[in-house]
């Protein structure tokens, strides 16, 4: 009797119950740290959130895998807006590979942080150890690899105040405003805490108040550029650019607290987003290499990471192309370094040589002195250095090259129909580019022979 098939069914089952076995004994996925009990403000995480996802930003979570970028990631902004115009900006806005070098950083809470406990750690000392925020570059093989970022909170790097007051239109309600992003107007005139007929001047249907610290303190000294009061949202600002191309992680730690004096809250089981687990794993690392800190996992409250965009790569590739390296290598041979010299003075009756010389620099200044106090009154005094430059130089000569126009620029400004057509079309990556052939001009100046 064959018995082969049963068999074989059999040991097919007896592998598949040890395949379930095992995944079951996996369990669920694992965080960085389970959050902590507690009844602290909660981070706002909305990815259903209309017109845009309302999440701790700049996020990762925003973007979407693109192998033929530079960071491996673009943006992933939804096109549906209500408007043609947001349409294409966030067109554009999809291009990229990563955020920006110095965009404020934004997280939201649903209940109001302590000013003073966040001031105290991080405006009245320079002293990384108690900060209740930490911003860092997370991969490992890349430069500043946990070297903490300096955040300004309540430090003023960043003034909003307007240099003059005046309103935008006759009868502007606001027009003793000192700034355009935070509200400085106390709407609630009668002190009842309700928005009454009349009071509501900015049309925004809430009842504002000052957005400044300590409460009652004049919009000039006291304005929160760090936290927007009304929706109790943090707001981070790196004093110096980040690097590009990297990797960052937003720290929030259990010094940051509520009002009641309860650390700050992840509204997931764990302190971050699990799509992001894999990334904040360095992190372990970072709060062992600083044992000053006194940090570690069980301390981090919520944390994300998001990635810079490559800003410069365009431009280093193109200047690489000229020369013959790279994706580019190709603009080497469409556009030799050849320059064309522009005969500016008839060869006849020229009196220097060669005859596309401008000017003799001296007879230039002759000119500039005899005009330049009819052209420029009082302000010629200012253009005197400058022209004492000339003072050393021979002669001015003009020409131009041929370049190519990566932006696809129009002689008479934007096209209507395409208002954002003007940025780079070039895939550095692949080499591909789209361009038109354009002549750019100069003029230089030939030092005196000594």
């Amino acid at each position: 009797m064959n018995r082969g098939l049963p068999d074989r069914r059999l040991a097919f089952r007896f592998v598949a119950l040890l395949v379930l076995v095992a995944c079951g004994c996996q369990g669920e996925p694992a965080g960085l740290s389970e959050t902590a009990d507690g009844s602290g403000p909660m981070v706002v995480f909305d990815l259903d959130h209309k017109p845009l996802p309302e999440i701790p930003f700049p996020n990762d979570i925003a973007t979407r895998p693109d192998p033929g970028s530079r960071t491996g990631l673009r943006i992933n902004a939804s096109l549906v807006a209500p408007t043609w115009l947001e349409g294409k900006v966030r067109e554009k806005i999809d291009t990229l590979d990563g955020f920006g070098l110095l965009q404020p950083i934004t997280v939201r809470f649903d209940a109001p942080l302590d000013i003073d406990e966040l001031l105290r750690r991080h405006r009245d000392n320079l002293d990384f150890s108690d900060d209740a925020v930490y911003l860092f570059a997370l991969e490992p093989d890349k430069p500043g690899f946990g070297e903490p970022v300096l955040l300004d909170i309540g430090r003023g790097n960043f003034p909003l105040t307007l240099a003059g007051k005046g309103g935008f239109f006759d009868a502007d309600p606001r027009a003793e405003a000192t700034n355009v992003v935070f509200d400085t107007y106390e709407e609630d005139t009668n002190g009842n805490g309700m928005l009454d007929p009349g009071e509501d001047t900015d049309s925004d249907g809430v009842l504002d108040h000052p957005n400044v610290w300590p409460p009652g303190a004049r919009p000039e000294d006291g304005l929160m550029t760090f936290y927007e009061a009304e929706t109790n949202t943090l707001i981070l600002r790196p004093v110096v650019p980040l690097r590009e191309n990297t990797r960052y992680a937003v720290v929030l730690t259990d010094r940051l607290v509520g009002r009641d004096g309860q650390p700050v809250r992840s509204p997931f089981p764990f302190v971050h987003h699990l799509q992001q687990a894999r990334d904040l794993e360095p992190l372990r690392d970072v709060f062992d290499g600083h044992p000053e800190w006194a940090m570690s996992p069980e301390r981090v409250a919520f944390a994300w990471v998001f990635t810079t965009q490559a800003a410069t790569a365009d431009l280093v590739a193109v200047r690489e192309g000229f020369y013959g390296i790279g994706p580019l290598g190709w603009l080497e041979r469409a556009f030799p370094p050849e320059s064309h010299p522009e005969l500016v003075q008839n060869p006849d009756f020229a009196d220097s040589s060669p005859p596309y010389t401008v000017l003799p620099a001296d007879r230039l200044l002759e000119v500039l002195e005899y005009l330049g106090p009819s052209l420029l009154g009082s302000m010629f005094d200012d253009a005197k250095p400058i022209l004492a430059t000339l003072e050393n130089v021979d002669y001015l000569v003009s020409g131009w090259f041929e370049s190519p126009d990566f932006m696809l620029t129009e002689d008479d400004g934007m096209d209507p129909m395409a208002i954002h057509r003007e940025n780079l079309h070039l895939d550095t990556v692949s080499g591909k580019a789209e361009y038109e052939r354009a002549r750019l001009h100069f003029v230089a100046a030939v030092p005196k022979v000594t």
